[in-house]
């Protein structure tokens, strides 16, 4: 919500007349300056106190518009890092798509209880959504662009857009997104805490890497699962979330591939021999861990360098590397712990 600034402007009524006032920063004006100021401005009148009581207008991550007559409050949540958000900033999501899976994905923070499934992440159930009757639908471009007249047909509906060529940076985005929706809930100054509370979160593990003296150790990230039968690896890239936090705590990527669409290449067990000798950091669903089960015994897996050196670092299912705030600071726990005694 705008505020509009109140501005005080003193006269000096007689000669010798001292006077005083506060500018907009609260900082004490003379009398004289009170005069000259005067006698620039002596046909403008003064201002009323008065909150801003507009609309709140934000253009999204597709470019698009938002405008609310008011903040939401009654917001439905079309993907995890959008309700995690939401939750942050102490806003009960409405509805959230895939609730269960939320659970099961997500560390922290938890959804609060009965919060209504409103269909899956790649097609949400506009029914259920419209039967909410949100004030405002959030949601990502490359699942919901499709069904935008649908849903801004019930509520304005805000798309990120987080990745993409054209995406730049997933950590800034991450955090711009994050801003943006407390923005829209009326929650700017609780985003603000949030954001400086992931900052501070940041510097103190990295001043913890730097005093273990593993600031600047390459690390690679790898998420696997079984697509099809068939072992599958996503290794982050330098633009994904995750390897910018691990940077931005002094961990630099050792994975040799470029920017990506998405943040991350697919490769099977013969595209991991193209690691050095660097920390890993694995992530896999308990039921289908393959770095344990279909690695296992594996000549190519075994004969990695990392592998050699028993530097391989489980850190679980539930380290959701697509998330917001909450998820950093998780996934940077998880990763100092592995690697600080």
């Amino acid at each position: 919500m705008r505020r509009i600034t109140l501005l005080f402007t003193l006269l000096a009524l007689a000669a010798g007349l001292t006077a005083c006032g506060d500018d907009d920063s609260g900082a004490a004006v003379s009398g004289d300056a009170a005069s000259e100021a005067t006698a620039e401005t002596s046909t403008e009148t003064e201002e009323t106190t008065e909150e801003a009581t507009g609309p709140i207008t934000i253009t999204d991550g597709t470019g698009t518009e938002v405008t609310l007559e008011e903040p939401a409050t009654t917001v439905v949540a079309l993907e995890w890092a959008l309700a995690e958000s939401l939750v942050l900033l102490d806003v009960e999501p409405a509805g959230v798509a895939d609730a269960a899976g939320y659970g099961e994905w997500v560390a922290e923070p938890d959804l609060p209880e009965g919060v209504e499934d409103v269909g899956t992440r790649q097609e949400a159930s506009i029914e259920r959504i419209q039967a909410l009757e949100p004030d405002l639908i959030v949601g990502v471009d490359f699942r919901h662009a499709a069904v935008r007249d649908q849903l801004e047909a019930i509520a304005p509906t805000y798309l990120t857009s987080p990745y993409g060529e054209d995406a730049g940076s997933q950590f800034d985005g991450m955090r711009q997104t994050f801003s943006d929706i407390g923005t829209l809930t009326g929650t700017e100054d609780r985003a603000t805490e949030v954001l400086a509370d992931l900052d501070e979160h940041l510097a103190d593990a990295a001043a913890e890497l730097e005093e273990a003296g593993l600031a600047g150790q390459e690390i690679a990230i790898a998420q696997g699962f079984t697509t099809d039968g068939t072992p599958t690896v996503r290794m982050f890239s330098p633009n994904a979330l995750v390897v910018e936090l691990l940077a931005e705590i002094g961990l630099p990527n050792g994975w040799p591939g470029g920017e990506t669409e998405y943040g991350f290449d697919t490769v099977d067990v013969e595209g991991l021999t193209q690691l050095g000798d660097v920390e890993l950091f694995t992530i896999a669903q308990e039921e289908d861990d393959i770095f344990a089960t279909a690695f296992a015994g594996n000549p190519i897996w075994e004969g990695l360098p990392t592998v050699q050196r028993g530097a391989v670092h489980p850190l679980g299912g539930t380290t959701w590397t697509f998330g917001g705030p909450a998820s950093a600071e998780t996934f940077v726990d998880r990763v100092v712990d592995a690697l600080v005694p």
